[in-house]
């Protein structure tokens, strides 16, 4: 399920709304089925074990410090 919205309030509360409306038409176990064959767990520990790489590789410095003048 997936409902799209543009970075707008008034947007964002027509989506969410209209993701409430859906929800209970919405089998969960079917729901399931599809979301497990989108994920693995191997795949998502690979992808964070990646992110976590490139933040320990990343710059020491604080943000301050970062920031340009």
């Amino acid at each position: 399920m997936i409902v799209l919205a543009e970075p707008d309030p008034e947007d964002m509360v027509r989506a969410v709304r209209q993701a409430i409306d859906i929800l209970p038409g919405i089998d969960p176990q079917i729901m399931h089925r599809r979301m497990k064959k989108l994920y693995s767990w191997d795949d998502v520990a690979k992808r964070t074990e990646i992110v976590y790489d490139r933040a320990m590789q990343s710059s020491n410095t604080n943000l301050l410090d970062r920031l340009p003048r």
